[in-house]
């Protein structure tokens, strides 16, 4: 066994007495396994033992956009660190990792901005404290590039970081002075005091969170800013730093929404609405117009009726959050009160019902068809479909040698371009002559005639029921699942 993975095991230990290790002093350790931990190393192997990467490891791919991985494993249900970066707008150059942090080296395709991202995860048995800060020192010391490093340390800086008396001035001073020693700057949260809790009705909550940067990354994103975000069923707060940079993609197609499904009497409402329509169109119109004429009036109704139904959602997700942003402050006040946790807890169970409905919305845009249904995965499928709309726009263009990159002369290729393709059809003077086919490669007369028949009913309804749930929707903007349901 490895030095760093004798170190793991040990940690991931400690880490199922997390509750109890804030409260109290960590137990003792072996001495010998404190002096091994003096040499850590790291290990790029793929899970699979395919190949060792001295980088980031090898690409996968969420939806349609290309990842890199790279990641310290978990000892049972304990530790373990993943960290992500998306290959459409940065390069991923290198990575690097220890017992406590993985990193990877960010390139920004567009301005050439190369700087190092570091996620870390500090032990709760404080005794591996001071072997975590000194791995991060040496981590910081060995890079010469901008660093950003953010997660979980495990460590608070000053009294008002927890809501109890029991501190430990020495861990206080030690994380003190790693953050002076490497010049680094915390970005200040907004959004919430505290990052942690014990989940009890008379909690204990702590500030353990943070994102710290260097000067000239700060330098280089003064606008930055880091958020702490509504905590629902972890025991942790999600922070989020921002650069400062939006780009937003909008888009007015129809789509049929699979969370629909979920409405009370939904069904009943199509169907309704399907005979009212039906029954306005004349019996002299050909069948497909008809059919048409329908698809188009729902359509229209559903747009209306999902507008109407998306504000109801954000009007009842924000009246919560507000409630329990209300009682979250009242909780910085007076964290003994146990009717405000109650009033929380039944107020996180009402979120996330409007949470799963915004995963099955945003699970249809991601299009990860390889993730099971239940997966509390909101913020990963509003993140593949982001990726989808970026991937999808297009930034610049090679023609003849000459990139193009402004808006209006791609838009005058793209038009040329297909003005040419789908105009006037050429008279290239080409044909087949009647003899070209031989007489055994012909469609007989009887096979002629069968393949003539009008379709059935019954197959239609079983080509219907053949189709893949999870497919696109064609230009109507219905999916298959939407003509298996009705």
């Amino acid at each position: 066994m490895q030095a760093h993975e004798l170190v793991r095991a040990t940690v991931a230990k400690a880490e199922k007495e997390k509750a109890d290790s804030v409260n109290q002093e960590p137990q003792g350790v072996e001495n010998e396994i404190l002096e091994r931990g003096d040499s850590l190393s790291s290990n790029f192997s793929d899970k699979r033992g395919d190949e060792v990467a001295k980088g980031c490891r090898n690409k996968k791919k969420i939806g349609n956009l290309p990842f890199k991985w790279n990641w310290i494993p978990a000892v049972g249900h304990s530790g373990g660190i993943l960290m992500g970066g998306k290959e459409d707008m940065v390069e991923l150059e290198a990575g690097d990792s220890g017992s406590y942090f993985v990193s990877m080296v960010i390139r920004d395709r567009r301005t050439n901005f190369r700087w190092e991202m570091m996620t870390v995860y500090g032990p709760a048995n404080h005794d591996f404290s001071s072997i975590f800060l000194e791995e991060l020192d040496r981590k910081c010391n060995s890079t010469v590039l901008p660093v950003v490093i953010g997660g979980d340390f495990n460590l608070i800086r000053e009294m008002g970081d927890k809501n109890s008396s029991n501190y430990n001035w020495k861990l206080i001073d030690m994380f003190n002075e790693f953050i002076y020693e490497n010049d680094l700057i915390e970005i200040k949260k907004g959004g919430g005091k505290y990052t942690w809790t014990n989940k009890q009705k008379c909690p204990i909550l702590v500030n353990l969170d943070r994102v710290f940067v260097s000067l000239d990354w700060e330098a280089k994103f003064p606008l930055c800013h880091v958020q702490c975000l509504l905590r629902v069923g972890s025991d942790h707060c999600p922070i989020l730093l921002t650069s400062g940079e939006t780009d937003k993609v909008k888009t007015g197609r129809f789509f049929y929404e699979q969370k629909w499904m979920c409405q009370d009497n939904f069904r009943n409402v199509i169907q309704n609405k399907w005979t009212e329509f039906k029954n306005r169109s004349s019996g002299d119109f050909y069948s497909l117009d008809t059919w048409n004429g329908i698809i188009a009036a729902l359509r229209c109704f559903l747009r209306g009726w999902g507008a109407n139904l998306n504000g109801a959602y954000r009007k009842s997700k924000d009246r919560i959050l507000n409630q329990l942003k209300v009682l979250d402050s009242l909780v910085d006040d007076n964290d003994s009160n146990s009717e405000i946790w109650s009033q929380r807890f039944a107020l996180e169970i009402e979120l996330e019902k409007v949470y799963d409905l915004e995963e099955k919305h945003w699970q249809q845009r991601g299009k990860s068809e390889w993730l099971t249904k239940g997966d509390a995965n909101t913020g990963y499928f509003h993140t593949c479909a982001n990726g989808r709309r970026r991937k999808n726009f297009i930034f610049s263009l090679e023609y003849e040698g000459i990139t193009i990159r402004d808006n209006d002369e791609l838009r005058k290729h793209i038009y040329d371009f297909y003005k040419d393709l789908f105009g006037a059809e050429r008279n290239h003077n080409v044909g087949l002559t009647s003899e070209f086919w031989k007489n055994n490669l012909r469609v007989s007369d009887e096979d002629n005639i069968l393949l003539l028949q009008d379709f059935t009913e019954m197959e239609v309804e079983k080509i219907i029921k053949e189709l893949k749930v999870n497919s696109a929707p064609g230009p109507d903007g219905f999916p298959n699942s939407f003509y298996k349901d009705f």
